[in-house]
């Protein structure tokens, strides 16, 4: 993209015969600074900023992935439906560097009065006590083969074929509910793609809307 940029302002300067050296390098100061700061501006929306939200500080990105700690108090079904309908799956926790930061941001979020909720489903499933985790297929519709836990003490309880997992951040790991229950005070985190290829155009396009507006009001001048 710069090296588009470069070249058109090459050609173009040199097109500009009879015009003053000083005309010249500021139409062209004028120019780079437009161009670095809606760059900066592109880059402040992230890979997770086509994400909507309520407050943008429900989402976060981990290893590549988006995460929005949806503050809606629904079932476990009702989350994984939802967060199925926005191409995501409940979240499918892999290590303690994802479960840490995530238990980060919900302390983070209810210490700041941003939260409606204490705890938040993710997409694994227990079907007797001690049982493997059986996790929601991932965002690419592959099946889930995880080993990791972090199951609080006397967990996971005895739920039968219902029970699912939800995330306790007041006690720094997982716990069980039934699936068909709505907890008042329980939302659900989805785990969706980080950026696309449409949130790059805009961006390009954006760079590219802005360097024709300032070559235009350059001539303006």
């Amino acid at each position: 993209m710069y090296y588009i940029v470069v070249n058109y302002v090459v050609s173009l300067i040199e097109g500009m015969e009879g015009t003053s050296l000083q005309t010249i390098t500021m139409k062209t100061i004028i120019l780079f600074l437009t161009l670095c700061i809606a760059s900066v501006k592109c880059q402040d929306v992230g890979r997770c900023g086509y994400i909507q939200a309520s407050n943008q500080y429900q989402v976060l990105e981990i290893n590549n992935r988006c995460y929005h700690m949806v503050q809606d108090s629904v079932t476990w079904e009702q989350a994984a439906s939802r967060c199925n309908s926005r191409n995501g799956t409940l979240a499918i926790i892999r290590d303690d560097a994802t479960n840490n930061q995530l238990i980060q941001r919900a302390m983070s979020l209810d210490a700041n009065d941003m939260a409606n909720v204490s705890f938040y489903w993710i997409g694994g499933r227990v079907q007797t006590p001690g049982a493997a985790i059986t996790w929601q297929r991932d965002i690419n519709g592959a099946e889930v083969t995880n080993m990791y836990t972090a199951y609080v003490d006397d967990e996971p309880l005895g739920s039968g074929t219902t029970g699912c997992l939800i995330l306790d951040p007041a006690s720094m790991g997982w716990a069980t509910d039934f699936c068909t229950v709505t907890l008042e005070l329980a939302g659900y985190v989805c785990e969706l793609a980080s950026g696309s290829m449409s949130n790059l155009r805009t961006g390009a396009s954006k760079v590219l809307l802005t360097f024709l507006l300032t070559l235009v009001l350059g001539y303006l001048v």
